[in-house]
């Protein structure tokens, strides 16, 4: 019992700092409390298949207060592979933490446009991970050498990052497209921050090879 109470405190804290907590606080009953996420008496583990928060689970139990993110996220290449039960890809709690989720105006969200390079490239900058999935393994150095990557490191969080071109939730390979990064949807893109991008503007390189 001792030791449960430990691990209450331990889930407790970040939960009280976060998001949801301070929606609650602020009157707002319908934001996400344990129940919500973990169940009332059925509470299994997240290694029980069965649980609520077992991670293929994950984006149905977020879905029920975040629909639309739910929509765009259950068609993107992260949900092809986590719903065939490959636990590299990631589900809501990869990007936005678990019980400690901050709003991205918050300097210390994971979503941040400040913090979105960093938690793309938490998987994307590992090789091993990379080359087991066919995945380019340059993704974050062949970025921070381009125009947008230089901004992003000296602060401006005005630049491009990762979610800029690919999206945030609905997130497909250039091939598919529906991919927000299609060479026939490059100019609508690109045109988010540079209105009327002509074509000789988005056929440059984003990311820019060392080699």
């Amino acid at each position: 019992v001792e030791g449960a109470g430990q691990v209450l405190r331990i889930r407790a804290e970040p939960y009280l700092a976060g998001v949801h907590a301070s929606a609650m606080a602020a009157g707002k009953t319908w934001a996400a409390v344990c129940t919500d996420c973990h169940g009332a008496h059925a509470i299994e583990p997240s290694s029980n298949p069965a649980s609520k928060v077992h991670p293929p689970n994950i984006p149905a139990t977020c879905g029920r207060c975040h629909p639309s993110e739910k929509k765009e996220y259950e068609v993107s290449i992260h949900w092809q592979a986590a719903s065939k039960g490959i636990p590299e890809s990631p589900v809501c709690n990869g990007c936005h933490g678990e019980h400690g989720i901050q709003p991205r105006s918050a300097a210390t969200s994971a979503t941040a446009k400040g913090n979105v390079t960093k938690t793309c490239t938490g998987c994307h900058a590992s090789e091993r991970m990379m080359a087991r999935f066919g995945i380019p393994t340059d993704r974050l150095t062949s970025f921070e050498d381009t125009f947008h990557g230089l901004s992003g490191r000296l602060g401006d969080v005005r630049t491009a990052n990762c979610a800029s071109c690919h999206e945030y939730h609905m997130i497909l390979p250039s091939t598919d497209p529906f991919s927000s990064v299609h060479t026939r949807n490059l100019a609508r893109t690109c045109g988010h921050c540079h209105p009327n991008a002509e074509q000789r503007f988005i056929g440059g390189k984003v990311h820019v090879s060392r080699v």
